[in-house]
């Protein structure tokens, strides 16, 4: 069984410090308290390091690590997996919170499940807030090995929803280096591959919306390069349990991905309305034709 002992949580950090201590309070928060708390500084230019080193001489076990240039969220996150000294690590974006009873509702679906060495995570739920509107969003459940399932969709849930066994982790040959965006879906598909998932029925983060840069999910850009890279990546594996028919539906969400990206360019704005109408065509056939779920 799981204990408080076995959890770390490490959080990435650019150019967040105006939020990154709301984040660590959410940790500090915790009905079962972490044996850890990992910050890794991925090259901020602002107050970040200011920030934390009045926050490390409040409270010591904090560990504080800073990359000299910026690396991305991947790289960073692994830097605090590789120095975490848990089994389970947990994750949190500085921009986010978790609940209080994060960390003990994710513990006890590893303790209540059948064969908790097979796991590679455990799964909630989540709140997203936008200014005060706060609302929750359920992630399909799924347990037991779902790999197959998974190639179908390329998604379940946010990383900070997630609790990872760290062995497993290291194991498994994540990130993809060239994965510009969507690590998130990146480290499901890799931990499922080789393991089991488990879910429990219950919010454990709260997602904050906002415009800053720093939120990658606001370059589209790169939310489209990450799409392409994580339909290259699993090409075969989509291929193989569900036919070349599936692969096209996934290019067409990749030129979704294209469609958002393009909006956003005021300097074009004809070609911008033809993608739009074009896509709005293809999402028309395509949902009527096929049973898709699109992201």
């Amino acid at each position: 069984m799981a204990t408080k002992k076995e959890v770390s949580i490490i959080i990435p950090a650019y150019n967040m410090a105006w939020c990154l201590p709301r984040a660590i309070k959410s940790c500090l928060k915790q009905t079962v308290k972490p044996s850890e708390i990992i910050i890794v500084d991925d090259g901020s230019t602002d107050k970040t390091k200011s920030v934390m080193q009045k926050l490390c001489l409040e409270y010591p076990h904090i560990e504080y690590l800073s990359l000299t240039k910026n690396r991305g969220a991947a790289v960073a996150m692994m830097t605090g997996v590789k120095a975490a000294k848990s089994r389970w690590v947990a994750f949190l974006d500085a921009d986010d919170e978790l609940t209080n009873d994060s960390l003990a509702l994710r513990l006890a679906a590893v303790a209540n499940y059948a064969s908790p060495a097979k796991l590679g995570f455990v799964y909630g739920d989540v709140y997203v807030k936008h200014g005060d509107n706060l609302k929750l969003i359920k992630n399909k459940y799924l347990s037991g090995y779902q790999y197959p399932y998974l190639t179908q969709e390329l998604s379940l849930c946010q990383q900070i929803v997630m609790l990872v066994d760290r062995v497993k982790l290291l194991k498994s040959g994540y990130p993809t280096a060239t994965l510009s965006y969507a690590t998130d879906d990146d480290m499901l598909m890799t931990l499922a591959k080789e393991s089991e998932i488990t879910y429990t029925q219950n919010p454990v983060a709260i997602i904050h919306l906002h415009q800053s840069k720093s939120r990658m999910s606001n370059n589209l850009d790169r939310v489209a390069e990450g799409t392409a890279s994580l339909i290259q990546k699993y090409r075969k594996d989509i291929i193989h349990y569900h036919g070349y028919g599936r692969l096209f539906l996934w290019h067409l969400r990749l030129f979704r991905r294209r469609v958002e990206a393009e909006k956003t360019r005021e300097h074009n704005i004809l070609y911008s309305w033809i993608l739009k109408v074009l896509y709005a065509a293809l999402q028309f056939f395509v949902t009527k034709t096929f049973d898709i779920h699109w992201l």
